[in-house]
Order: structure tokens, then sequence, then C-alpha cells
């Protein structure tokens, strides 16, 4: 089967679009979005979830070096909320205007009304002005009925809340590009249900909000964010969260700490899997820079947008630079996916390579994500995706130096 055929022009990897099988997308209506509202001079009110995570914490400073006016109302887990306390402290050291203009709210995306009570929601239907939702479970292994309450019924929660609000401008929604679930070849912006099935719960959830979320876009300014995985800042490495490539990372610097690198330095190690499969990858900051430019355009109303590699590197040509910069030579030959699943289930190898089944539905997986309106609304701007083939040897030392902290596993 093939994808309808889209009239305007796409950015893609040519390679992977003749090993891939495209999914036939089903036509779909698509309601007319709400015409964006004229800007005016009013405070910013921003209601958001997701602060203190990976990406929440670097948009929130972000947005707020723009604009110190802007104010963030903060959802917040009461569970959490120590951890957002320093988070927030943290942010002030760097912004300032963070210590008067970021408000911390308990409460919780599983409840009706989020756990508020009348006053909160009162505070909010008179003062906000936009809602950026980001929460979410990102565990490629959590079980569906956590990944349902959290991913759709709380996305529901938040239309709901949108809805109410008079003085809504936009609603940020962050998706992933893997609503595209098991589809193959190219996964255009527009596309979403293409009758496709999902590797895991995270999918299939994500996928099933987004749904929600188009259901609502007649009714709500919305603007969609599907991002690939997130890597860590490509111009130092930095980052908390390690999961995706990382394993691979992970699993070298480990053999590195045990001296056992050394010993087979210049070895050209098997591919997992065949390699031939692209694997998107975007760093943190340019994520944050596309958003925050893409958000500010009021055309962006009713818009979709793969935040995606226009020109990712092969899963081989990952692990080529991952592994020349542990002293090894480039991959040779290929250890099948079979056994690599059967290792990682291994009671004792399995924790050693610290690979996790749920990620080798990646590996020999031909998708391609087209990001045409993203780099349209970024072309009036300087904001570049940097080149994974660049950057991934910073992301590798900044792994290697943090090696020391306990508990560092990719977990998915």
């Amino acid at each position: 089967m093939a994808d309808k055929k889209s009239k305007k022009a796409v950015v893609t990897p040519k390679k992977a679009l003749k090993k891939a099988a495209p999914a036939k997308a089903k036509p779909a209506k698509k309601a007319a979005p709400p015409k964006a509202k004229p800007a005016a001079a009013k405070s910013k009110v921003i209601f958001f979830t997701g602060f203190p995570g990976f990406i929440g914490k670097r948009l929130v400073r972000q947005l707020l070096e723009k604009d110190a006016g802007t104010r963030f109302l903060m959802l917040t887990q009461e569970k959490f909320l120590e951890l957002a306390k320093k988070a927030v402290d943290d942010l002030t050291a760097e912004v300032p205007a963070a210590k008067t203009n970021v408000e911390l709210l308990v409460g919780d995306l599983t409840v009706d009304g989020f756990g508020f009570d009348k006053a909160t929601k009162a505070r909010l239907n008179r003062d906000v002005t936009e809602v950026w939702h980001l929460a979410a479970v990102y565990d490629l292994a959590v079980p569906e009925k956590i990944a349902w309450q959290i991913n759709v019924e709380g996305t529901r929660r938040m239309l709901d809340l949108c809805e109410g609000l008079p003085k809504l401008d936009k609603f940020v929604y962050v998706s992933t590009c893997y609503v595209a679930g098991l589809r193959t070849g190219l996964v255009v912006e527009e596309d979403l249900d293409c009758g496709q099935g999902f590797k895991n719960n995270y999918e299939s959830t994500k996928f099933e909000a987004e749904v929600l979320v188009r259901k609502r876009m007649d009714k709500i300014p919305t603007i969609i964010i599907r991002p690939s995985v997130v890597v860590g800042d490509s111009r130092t490495g930095e980052t908390d969260k390690y999961d995706g490539p990382y394993f691979v990372v992970r699993f070298f610097a480990d053999l590195d700490r045990r001296n056992i690198l050394g010993k087979i330095k210049g070895w050209r190690l098997p591919s997992l899997g065949k390699g031939e499969a692209y694997f998107n990858t975007v760093p943190v900051n340019y994520l944050v820079d596309a958003m925050c430019h893409i958000v500010e355009n009021p055309k962006a109303i009713g818009k979709t947008f793969q935040i995606a590699d226009p020109d990712p590197c092969t899963m081989r040509e990952l692990y080529d630079i991952i592994g020349e910069a542990f002293g090894l030579g480039k991959t040779w030959g290929v250890i099948p996916l079979p056994v690599i699943r059967a290792i990682t289930r291994a009671p004792k190898l399995g924790p050693f390579v610290g690979m996790p089944e749920q990620g080798l539905a990646y590996i020999d997986h031909y998708a391609v994500f087209d990001c045409q309106n993203t780099l349209e609304f970024l072309k009036d701007s300087n904001i570049r995706c940097p080149s994974a083939r660049e950057y991934t040897p910073r992301m590798v030392e900044y792994t290697r130096q943090h090696m020391s902290q306990k508990g560092m596993r990719a977990k998915y």
C-alpha cells in the first residue's frame, strides 16, 4: 500500500523510502482551525504541565528570557513538589524573573479538575491566556492502564479546561513523531490515523491523545508539536534524560570504566540489526528554539509540526560514530534482532548489556518523518537542526564524564 502523495514538496531521505513499505492514510475531514486572536497588550499567563521535566524546564527558561513579564502557573504533583521548588530556585539563579513569575499549583492530571479548589479554577478562568501541555508518561514499557490515565485522560481533562478559558490564545500540545506507530515510509505532518498498529502502550496512548486534540481543533486554537527522539544539548552534550541512543553509549562507557575496551581497541564490532533504517534524533536546544519560534507565529494555529532531523543518521552510522568515540573501528557484520532479543531476556546477560527489549522495535524500523511545516516556519530565522554526525561525539563525552553517578542505566 502507498501513502497519498502530498501536493507540496517534502524533505525526505531517499534511501529510507526505498526500504520502506508505506501505509495508506485514511481520508479524514479536517476541521477549520479557529482564527488566531490578534495580539493585544495584555499580560501573558501560561498554564504549563511537564515542569521540571527535561524539555519543560528548558522551555520555561527560554520563554522567560524572551519575555520576563510572562507568568507561569505550573501543574505539579504533590510527590514532585520539592523537586519542582528546587528547579524554580535553579531557574531563578539564571533568570531572576522566575522568582516572582513562576508559581507551582499542586494538582494531578489523573483527577477531574486536577483536584483544584474553586478559587484556583476561577483564577485559571480569569487569567490564563495560553496552555502548554507537555506532561505524559514516556516509558516504553509503561502498563496500558497507567499510560491511558495520564496520556489520554490527562489530555482530555486539559482540553476540557481549554474550552472553558475565555482568554485562551493558544493551546500548545506536545505529541510525538511516534504516533506513526508501525507505519513505514514517509510520514507527513498532517497524517495521523492510517490504520496503523503500535509498538507499545506509549505510542498507542499518545496516538489516542492526539486524536482527541484534533477533534477539538475547531473549538480550541491548537498547535501540535511532534518531536522525534530528543537527546542532549548539541553544543555541550548536557542531558538529564538517558534513553534512545544512550543505551549504546552507556554500554560502551560501562565497558570502558571496567577497562575492557582497551583490550579490544580498534576492533570492528557487528551492527545491531541491519543498521540501514534511519534513527531520527533532535537535540533539546534545537527543539526548544524551534518551538518558541513557531508558536509565536499566528499562522501556526491549526497546524502540526514534526520537529525532526531532515537528514538523520542511519543506525549503522550512529553505531560507527559512537564506536569511534570509544576507539573502536567501524561496524562490520550484523547481529540479527532475534539474537539481540534473546540476549536482553537472558537473566545474566540482559542486565549487563543494559539494552531494553522495548527499544529493539526501533532498530530496523523504516519510517521517515517529513518536517516541511517546521522548516517552512523556521526559514525566517537562524534556527537549523544540527547534524547528529557532529553532536553525537559531544553526547558521548558528556555521558562518559557522568557515568560515576549511581543508577545511570538507560530508562525507557
